[in-house]
């Protein structure tokens, strides 16, 4: 469950990179705060796909013609290609941050999302009765192309994710609500994993005044009000309702109050959400169930 009503399911992977104080050094988180945002890098992803489609076609048309002036029907069958292209990579979840981390996977998936955006194209064609209008070699050039400057691209990002992440710049920064059982529970394993991406900045709690200064080395930063005022003045990417699921009128209370801030929020497992991390999560119809055999 998350504030903005989306179900979602909070688990611990990363390296974590525990803060020693409530705050760093304004001037450097904000620095690299735009270019670590996985929607700018997406954005920017898009943007990039646009223009090896249209850089493409271009230059296969040079290619074939011998000149790299478009006519008008070639125009429009760039933009058609383009507006197709961009909806089935949209539907068929391609731009996903997730996936950008998987390499081989992700070209998979560019593979059978490209061919459907091909066969469109050749159905619209047939259809219309275009398709004796433009030169087959003109189109295979530019379906291959486009194909290879797209994992061109991805490579590129792949290997410039990896980098960011070597130098700190690419780290989601993120802060706990509670400093209870749950929240213990959340950073163990956190704190033990392997993977790189974490930085986990403090703990918010409305007993600050009972609670220990630091839970498993994480310190305990404030009050809910005082988070409300952290988080407007420094970049934080995901805050993390580490409560136990019983106390849902204090739960939906925090995901109305954090729903004016643009930062996604995450539910913590409750107690036995802990011992089922192997299991995946699936929706049925509005609801959210944990598969718990095949």
């Amino acid at each position: 469950v998350s504030a903005g009503g989306e179900s979602v399911h909070c688990r611990s992977t990363g390296r974590v990179r525990t803060a020693r104080s409530g705050a760093g050094s304004g001037t450097e988180m904000q620095g690299s705060g735009l270019i670590k945002s996985p929607s700018v890098i997406l954005g920017l992803l898009r943007i990039a796909d646009i223009a090896v489609l249209i850089v493409t076609a271009i230059v296969a048309y040079g290619l074939r013609h011998g000149t790299f002036l478009l006519p008008q029907d070639y125009v429009t069958a760039t933009i058609a290609g383009l507006l197709v292209t961009l909806q089935v990579f949209h539907f068929g979840r391609l731009y996903d941050f997730k996936l950008l981390d998987q390499f081989f996977p992700e070209v998979t998936k560019l593979i059978t999302l490209w061919s459907g955006v091909g066969l469109i194209l050749i159905a619209i064609g047939f259809f219309i009765k275009v398709s004796d209008d433009f030169s087959r070699i003109w189109a295979g050039l530019w379906l291959a192309g486009s194909f290879l400057g797209f994992v061109a691209l991805r490579l590129y990002v792949k290997l410039q994710i990896m980098s960011w992440r070597r130098r700190g710049v690419l780290t989601r920064k993120l802060v706990i609500v509670g400093a209870g059982d749950h929240a213990r529970r959340f950073i163990e394993p956190l704190q033990a994993s392997a993977g790189p991406g974490v930085d986990l900045v403090g703990i918010f709690d409305e007993r600050k005044s009972r609670i220990p200064r630091q839970i498993e080395g994480v310190p305990v930063l404030g009050t809910i009000d005082e988070l409300m005022a952290y988080i407007r003045k420094n970049p934080i990417d995901q805050i993390v309702l580490a409560l136990p699921w019983s106390a849902e009128k204090r739960l939906i209370e925090l995901m109305n109050l954090l729903r004016t801030v643009p930062i996604d929020v995450q539910l913590c497992p409750d107690q036995i959400g802990f011992r089922l991390f192997d299991r995946s999560v699936s929706h049925l119809h509005d609801q959210v169930t944990r598969k718990q055999a095949d």
